[in-house]
């Protein structure tokens, strides 16, 4: 719940609070990105960048691009259970 709070297109079902938009471009355009990038063996430098560039602008926080491949794992997961492409636990 936590992780949820933080992406800007979730919202609550029971109306605590509610997504802010994005474009249906931008989300198609975080889902391909999402995508290709799952499939990677390995993340290049410009899409960590590009995956930071994504969480700053869901979350509105400006965080360091981490190398830590967990962290970099875990919000792929996370992106992509909120794009739908994974039911929550």
């Amino acid at each position: 719940m936590d992780v949820k709070t933080k992406f800007r297109f979730a919202s609550c079902p029971a109306r605590k609070w509610f997504a802010q938009d994005m474009k249906d471009e931008e989300i198609s355009a975080l889902d391909t990105f999402i995508g290709k990038i799952s499939k990677a063996n390995k993340i290049q430098s410009e899409d960590l960048q590009m995956l930071y560039y994504w969480y700053s602008k869901i979350t509105k926080k400006h965080e360091r691009p981490s190398g830590c491949a967990s962290c970099i794992r875990d919000l792929i997961t996370e992106f992509r259970r909120q794009l739908g492409k994974i039911e929550s636990k």
